[in-house]
């Protein structure tokens, strides 16, 4: 149907669609900042930055935290209000036209799959809006904005985040070309089941004449099983649109921290049932007890040492360069200066992980450290 004869396109409606969508993409894009300033001043802190940058930062916490919020709730409500009035126009065009119809009778139709297709058209009349236009336009614009901020901060980031979307969005156009195929019988086999079920009823004292209900149970079971089958068939298209789009966005990981020695039954189960549910949701799932002690004395230890004031440029290039092939902790020290100087850039370096040893054994001056990737 063009859009010159169907009422609900009205001229002021793209508008509508635009604001919705824009209202959902400035909550996708608040979410995107809020992840990255809330996990840029978790690590900012650690290095004991001047406190008014920090507050700079808890400030833009607050304010993308509030757009979020505020963003969403709007482009949900601008979108289903747009949704259900597009909806209601098109079910008052088609009854409309359909009024023209009925006193001569539709040609070869029947009551159950005229009801079917009709209830099943106009409710589908709002996901068009709500769960295709809104989103798709919304997405869309929240991925620009992505790969052009990590373009500018970290071109390789920007690269990563372009190529993903691009994976992504194919495998969902290939999902949902798949799942339009699959759909195209639903209608005609809700319709053969509903024809069924009002033609059972309608006629019960017949069947119940001739002793026919057995079998006009089993045809409309077969009509159930053919409906079921495409049913299946269009989930499992959509479920490949969604792992496609997960796939691009990277995995979540879930991590549950317990000391094994502090772990009762309720939380055993606690931790199987959130390994059911991530396993379904297609995410990772690990539970972390307690950290070895000499690993974490090592790391407390090299931590002492992350703010940029350990570092110093010279002295690192002069660190890398000896500990190139692996030398004991002291000995690359002294082979790079004075180890009164060489070693807080050491331990930076290794806070950094751009020199690298076995933490598991315990922190000594006979350690083994060489550049990371190499050994």
């Amino acid at each position: 149907m063009s859009g010159r004869r169907l009422p609900a396109l009205d001229h002021g409606e793209p508008k509508r669609v635009l604001a919705a969508a824009g209202l959902s993409a400035a909550g996708e894009i608040a979410a995107i900042g809020l992840l990255a300033t809330g996990a840029w001043l978790l690590f900012a802190a650690s290095l004991r930055p001047p406190i008014l940058l920090l507050s700079m930062a808890i400030g833009a916490v607050q304010l993308f935290s509030f757009l979020r919020g505020a963003a969403r709730y709007g482009g949900k409500l601008a979108s289903h209000d747009l949704g259900l009035s597009f909806q209601a126009r098109s079910r008052a065009w088609l009854y409309r036209r359909l009024e023209r119809l009925l006193p001569a009778g539709l040609p070869g139709g029947n009551q159950g799959d005229l009801l079917a297709r009709l209830i099943s058209d106009t409710e589908e009349a709002q996901d068009l809006v709500v769960r295709a236009a809104v989103p798709v336009l919304a997405a869309g614009a929240a991925w620009c904005a992505a790969v052009i901020t990590a373009g500018l901060l970290l071109p390789s980031a920007g690269w990563v985040i372009l190529i993903s979307g691009v994976l992504g969005t194919a495998g969902v156009a290939l999902a949902v070309i798949i799942g339009g195929r699959k759909s195209a019988a639903l209608p005609a086999a809700r319709g053969a089941v509903c024809a069924w079920i009002l033609g059972a009823v309608a006629s019960g004292e017949e069947l119940s004449a001739m002793r026919a209900e057995d079998w006009a149970l089993n045809r409309l079971a077969e009509c159930e099983r053919a409906l079921g089958a495409g049913t299946r068939a269009v989930a499992a298209a959509a479920g490949m649109a969604r792992a496609a789009a997960a796939l691009a966005g990277g995995g979540g990981l879930v991590i549950d921290s317990r000391p094994a020695d502090m772990a009762d039954d309720g939380d055993r189960e606690a931790f199987a049932a959130t390994s059911k549910a991530c396993e379904l949701l297609g995410w990772g799932y690990a539970v972390c007890g307690q950290m070895d002690p000499v690993v974490a004395a090592n790391h407390r230890w090299i931590a002492a040492y992350r703010h940029p004031r350990c570092g110093d440029p010279a002295t690192e290039a002069r660190l890398l360069e000896a500990f190139g092939a692996g030398l004991p902790l002291m000995e690359g020290a002294e082979a790079a200066g004075d180890p009164i100087a060489t070693l807080p850039a050491l331990f930076h370096l290794m806070w950094r992980r751009e020199l690298a040893a076995d933490l598991s054994l315990v922190l000594s001056h006979r350690t083994v450290v060489r550049r990371a990737g190499r050994g």
